[in-house]
């Protein structure tokens, strides 16, 4: 997962940004670092999941050299940047299909430290500037600052997968973090960051609307499940490129079957696949089992009572920061079974059959009245996806 957070400004000192972060460490937990710009802060907590060597630890910096602060405590490095470093970049996400493109950046003269897929991010900037972000097939949240123009660039994946929130403080200094909850008591109002759209100078531009029909699609019925086939079958082919071990959750119904099913296919070995369900009436793990023996996956399954459900409301509360009803009871399930993962495995990345109702529509779109209103709430649907 990792987390982020950038302070655009002069206005705080290393201590409170320090405590800030720190309220997201388990979403990284393997190093946390600081580093002062001179004109404010980026921070970062590391998952290792790709270039998992000290090389790979963000932030990223282009041109000069680094020069490490003595920590402060023991947990958290403190950087400080020197006059000729050029950019300075934390992200929180996946580039897919970054190795092409790190070849074609050698090409042009630029060296990399790390397998890191991050880590292409700041030459790409140099590049192409803030164009970059309509080029990039990944999903991310990241903050960036420009030393030569004294700026700071906030950025979101079109879909909003990664989260990314926002605030001002009262000096008028934007703040930008993983969480809502690193920016409380840095800005008095929080915001989420739009999806799709990059920051930069004060203000939010654009860069790709997801949801935003291009042309009507006139293919027969059979072309395009061929070509939803040789989509899907690509999108689970990318996210199986990874440094760290990766597992899959297993409900027995179709998305995650269908995820399962082709990963299994793509695979050299078996699969380790999740399911969860109660102690009474769990038909799903009686699905679930089938599709596992299937593919042949080494399967696990996570039972849970009335108690353990009841007993996780607080811990999930606590992690999603909302008393919203509908986040949280669909969150207690994932819950449970990612804290059985982590407890009696070594799997840090997980595939899942999530938002295929968004994207397919499904029961969603079974009683529009017309073509026009059926596209119109997939459309919806595709922008209410981010947190």
């Amino acid at each position: 997962m990792c987390s982020i957070l950038g302070f655009c400004g002069q206005d705080s000192e290393y201590e409170r940004i320090k405590e800030a972060l720190k309220k997201t460490a388990s979403r990284g937990p393997d190093a946390s670092r600081i580093i002062n710009t001179d004109n404010g802060w980026l921070g970062f907590n590391r998952l290792s999941i790709m270039g998992l060597t000290e090389a790979g630890m963000q932030p990223f910096l282009y041109g000069g050299k680094n020069t490490l602060m003595p920590s402060v405590t023991s947990d958290t490095e403190e950087i400080r940047m020197d006059g000729s470093c050029e950019i300075v970049l934390v992200c929180n996400g996946e580039i897919y299909g970054f190795r092409p493109v790190r070849e074609e950046l050698i090409k042009k003269g630029y060296t990399f430290a790390s397998d890191s897929d991050c880590e292409i991010l700041p030459a790409l900037y140099r590049e192409y500037g803030v164009e970059m972000f309509g080029m990039l097939d990944a999903e991310f949240a990241l903050i960036l600052y420009d030393a030569a123009e004294n700026s700071y660039i906030a950025a979101r994946d079109p879909i909003g997968i990664r989260p990314l929130y926002y605030g001002v403080t009262g000096a008028g200094t934007y703040v930008f973090a993983s969480e809502p909850k690193n920016l409380v008591g840095l800005s008095d109002k929080i915001y989420p960051f739009p999806p799709g759209h990059y920051f930069k100078d004060g203000k939010f531009t654009e860069y790709r609307d997801m949801s935003r029909v291009v042309r009507v699609n006139n293919d027969d019925m059979d072309t395009i499940s061929v070509k939803i086939h040789e989509l899907l079958t690509e999108g689970v082919r990318k996210r199986l490129d990874s440094d760290a071990p990766v597992g899959f959750l297993l409900s027995g119904g179709l998305d995650s079957s269908l995820v399962c099913g082709i990963a299994a296919r793509l695979s050299d070995k078996p699969l380790k696949t999740w399911a969860i369900g109660m102690d009474i009436d769990a038909i799903d793990l009686k699905y679930a089992k089938e599709v596992a023996d299937y593919i042949h996956s080494e399967h696990h399954e996570v039972i849970i009572s009335k108690r353990d459900v009841l007993n996780a409301l607080e811990p999930v509360i606590e992690a999603l920061g909302t008393y919203d009803i509908t986040t949280i009871r669909a969150s207690v399930g994932m819950y449970l079974v990612c804290k059985s993962i982590h407890e009696s495995s070594d799997i840090r990345v997980i595939m899942t059959g999530e938002i295929s109702d968004e994207i397919f529509g499904y029961k969603y779109t079974d009683f529009a009245p017309n073509a026009a209103e059926f596209q119109k709430e997939a459309e919806k649907r595709i922008r209410e996806l981010h947190m």
